[in-house]
Parts: C-alpha cells; structure tokens; sequence
C-alpha cells in the first residue's frame, strides 16, 4: 500500500472576517492497494486543504479554516464544505 499522488476533487468558497471571499480547493491522496488479483485497486486516502492560489489551508472543524501563512480565519456555511 502506496500513496500515488494526489487528484483534485472540488472546491468552495469560505469568507474571511474581513468579508473577502477564497475558493478553497479540496485534494484527497490516491492509495495504490492493488494485490496479485486486482493489481490496479486505488482508494481515496487523506484531504488535503488549499486557496485556489496555493495557500495551504488548516481544518479547525466543519467551516472553520484557518490561513496558513496568515492565520487568518475563514468560516464557510457552503454544503460543500469539509
């Protein structure tokens, strides 16, 4: 068991207190757990959080995000949202 790399699977969008709007993109690792039988398996594997600009974004609970380089806070009530 491998982690292959990376897809992009969705994006939304989350406001910060100063009323701006980012679109945070959604990534989730490709997992390789092929075997003899079923050599080209994959699983989904972790999330990881972004800004459409690359920032990295850290998970505080549902809607709540902070900037990493920043620390700005972004909140989002989008259905979309981790």
């Amino acid at each position: 068991m491998w982690v292959k790399g990376e897809r992009f699977k969705y994006s939304f969008p989350a406001t910060d207190t100063a009323g701006r709007i980012h679109q945070l993109q959604v990534w989730v690792e490709i997992v390789d757990i092929g075997t003899i039988d079923h050599p080209k398996t994959e699983v989904e594997g972790l999330l990881r959080l972004q800004t459409s600009g690359g920032v990295g974004v850290i998970y505080l609970g549902r809607g709540r995000y902070q900037l990493a380089g920043t620390g700005d806070i972004l909140t989002s009530d989008d259905p979309s949202a981790v």
